[in-house]
């Protein structure tokens, strides 16, 4: 998954405005986390407001076609794991 253009919030917001559909491929549940996991990292997740987590949020939902619940389980266990230096 290239998604480095992507690389502020107002283009995630125009990013999500303008596609459809999207789905992209990943070859194992591992590489999957690991993508998600930088792209927390890479947009300070937990240092966020509320509105804007929801943004990423439903970027992550929306490349990953995980549930809401999904999603938050994980970004749940990212942000556990980064407050512990794991």
């Amino acid at each position: 998954m290239n998604d480095t253009q992507l690389e502020t919030l107002d283009q995630v917001r125009k990013f999500l405005e303008g596609t459809e559909t999207v789905s992209f491929q990943i070859e194992s549940k591992d590489a999957r986390y690991r993508w998600l996991q930088h792209t927390l990292v890479k947009f300070c997740y937990l240092q966020l407001s509320k509105t804007d987590k929801g943004l990423i949020t439903r970027y992550l939902q929306k490349m990953t076609e995980y549930s809401p619940a999904q999603v938050k389980t994980l970004d749940q266990t990212v942000s556990e794991n980064r407050s512990s230096g794991a």
